[in-house]
């Protein structure tokens, strides 16, 4: 009995293991990673996060963090703005990086334009792309629905980037062994 469980779920989870590992050579590497890279460098170093923006692609090409760090004088600011991120997605987000790094100040770039969008699938991708794993399983079960469930297998996500394959594994490469 035990043999015939063994022999369905042996291939069931060679088969899973091989969609994620190839999901993710296919992932291109984005603001995401680096985003992850320099999180990982504030851990180990023990730091304290200043200042953390959240919204949009608004509050991403509006808020640069280096003119915080430099001219009012905070030590660490990061701006976790997306494209086409939804209040949905926003909230995800903040609640995920503040439980993990519990910023001094945390500011929501939100407009009542934003307010009347649709959300797209594409801008809940952004943010969960960025969240920890605590931080999807509160997505998965509140904040996506039964149909937007296949965009979270990075293999069927990233489908259409088979011909630049080798160029995102070089690209992640290079951001991993950067300091």
């Amino acid at each position: 009995m035990i043999k015939r469980i063994l022999m369905i779920l042996l291939p069931a989870a060679v088969f899973l293991a091989g969609i994620t590992f190839f999901g993710h050579l296919l992932a291109p590497a984005g603001y995401g990673m680096y985003l992850e890279h320099d999180l990982r460098k504030i851990e180990q170093e023990n730091q304290q996060i200043d200042l953390m923006f959240f919204g949009s692609s608004r509050t991403y090409c509006s808020y640069i963090p280096d003119i915080f760090e430099e001219e009012m004088g905070y030590d660490t600011v990061f701006n976790f703005g997306g494209s086409g991120v939804p209040y949905a997605g926003t909230y995800f987000q903040i609640k995920d990086m503040v439980s993990r790094y519990h910023p001094v100040r945390v500011i929501i770039n939100a407009t009542t334009d934003e307010l009347l969008d649709r959300e797209l699938i594409s801008g809940k991708l952004v943010v969960w792309d960025r969240l920890s794993l605590r931080g999807k399983a509160d997505m998965f079960l509140h904040g996506l629905d039964i149909s937007q469930w296949k965009y979270l297998i990075p293999m069927y996500r990233f489908r259409k980037e088979y011909e630049n394959l080798q160029e995102n594994v070089e690209l992640k490469r290079l951001i991993v062994e950067s300091d």
